[in-house]
């Protein structure tokens, strides 16, 4: 049974984006988590710059 990841590991992606990820036709697991990481790091570093999320 899989877990609910946590809301503070979402990624902003587009349509294209996003099935690349979830269907990953031409990547393999490992690759797609990569690149679903680097989208989730992405985005929170996005949403730091404007000043919508902080560090405490």
């Amino acid at each position: 049974m899989s877990q609910k990841a946590s809301d503070c590991l979402t990624a902003a992606l587009c349509s294209d984006c996003h099935g690349e990820i979830d269907n990953g036709r031409d990547m393999n697991r490992d690759e797609r988590r990569a690149r679903m990481n680097d989208a989730i790091v992405r985005t929170l570093d996005q949403l730091a710059r404007r000043g919508l999320v902080r560090a405490v």
